[in-house]
């Protein structure tokens, strides 16, 4: 494959790509000069190359390309994706302030860019800000209450402020208008910490039924004390058997085990 597009802006892309993820910046960066010779216009080659001074720290020649771009993109979602890397850019310089509002108008222009909502919500730069992101995501929300990924994002927030029953509904909402495991999770993880178990047991049911789901000592924990606190020891001690297989260093599992012994009375 590669002796048959060597020379041609597809296998320079791919190989700075390749390199970029690998971590090899003099690698990535060749590819980039080799890739400015063969496509020196072309928007996705920009794009790419845009993507990679950013991840290099080469902010005087990805600011340079940012606003190449800026000038001849059209649509909102290229415009979002472009605020989005203006949001990077100012952030590694501290413009934290400006940083946010970049992310911000990203969100705005394509309420789907989760990088911008990921940032917006997790980024440790921001959390002086973070109690502004309800707001931003209720706005959005506004427009288009129909958007699963906002209100997803809207019941991270919730949660992160420990907000649960406003959490929950927003994950409802989220799972309501689209079918997504990790909806699922979120909602079942709620409605536990709420003590609704056996509700959370039938989202959980519907969450490992998913190709997409993953097991963790967490979920099985969890799925465990549902069944414990409703009183069907047998299916919580498979639960924390199978927690114990994931993660045999937990301690508060054995716990567990042991209140299902002793409620059977094997001592």
């Amino acid at each position: 494959a590669i002796a048959q597009h060597n020379f041609t802006p597809e296998f320079y892309k791919w190989k700075a790509l390749i390199h970029k993820i690998n971590l090899e910046e003099d690698q990535a960066l060749a590819a980039l000069e080799k890739l400015s010779i063969y496509a020196p216009n072309d928007e996705e080659s920009l794009m790419l190359r845009l993507e990679v001074f950013i991840h290099f720290e080469k902010r005087a020649e990805a600011r340079s390309i940012l606003d190449q771009l800026q000038s001849v993109v059209k649509g909102d979602a290229k415009h979002s994706l472009l605020a989005f890397f203006d949001g990077l850019l100012l952030m590694q310089v501290n413009r934290y302030d400006d940083s946010w509002h970049a992310f911000v108008e990203a969100v705005r222009l394509d309420p789907n860019q989760e990088p911008a909502l990921d940032e917006l919500l997790n980024a440790t730069e921001f959390e002086y800000l973070r109690s502004q992101l309800g707001k931003v995501l209720q706005r959005v929300l506004n427009k288009d209450p129909f958007n699963d990924l906002v209100w997803y994002y809207l019941g991270l927030w919730y949660d992160d402020k420990g907000k649960d029953h406003k959490a929950m509904e927003a994950f409802a909402n989220a799972r309501s208008l689209q079918e997504n495991p990790k909806y699922n999770l979120e909602y079942a993880d709620k409605l536990f910490d709420l003590d609704h178990y056996q509700r959370a047991l039938k989202v959980y049911g519907a969450y490992f039924d998913s190709p997409e789901s993953e097991e963790s000592y967490e979920t099985y924990m969890r799925v465990g004390r549902s069944y414990q606190m409703l009183g069907d020891i047998e299916k919580a001690k498979v639960s924390f058997f199978r927690a114990v297989e994931l993660d045999p260093n937990m301690y508060d599992t054995y716990q567990h085990l042991g209140e299902c012994f002793v409620m059977e009375e094997k001592w």
